[in-house]
């Protein structure tokens, strides 16, 4: 068993998800792959097939807006009135932590 750590990270657009993963100790990109911004059901699951075939330790995610940033908040982690249709109430962090 393989004792390297991998982080990822999702850069969420409103036109395509960018996905990579990185090498913690040596600091180079392992995998990346665009993925299109379609439904939210499609391409978060898209997103989880990536980090699936690429499992990593850590995950951070920026997204297009608003998303509710108050760990505080019964939103915390969902994209809240988006313009982007069928966006509106998505749990982008929920979703994640699940898969």
């Amino acid at each position: 068993m393989s004792d390297k750590k991998y982080v990822g990270s999702i850069e969420a657009g409103g036109t395509k998800f960018i996905v990579a993963v990185q090498d913690v100790e040596t600091g180079k990109e392992v995998a990346r792959d665009r993925i299109p911004t379609t439904t939210n059901k499609e391409t978060l699951e898209k997103t989880a097939e990536f980090f699936k075939k690429h499992p990593v330790d850590a995950l951070g995610i920026g997204t297009f807006g608003p998303i509710d940033i108050n760990p505080k908040s019964k939103t915390y982690g969902y994209i809240l009135d988006t313009p982007k249709p069928g966006w509106s109430g998505t749990n982008v962090k929920g979703f994640f932590e699940k898969e």
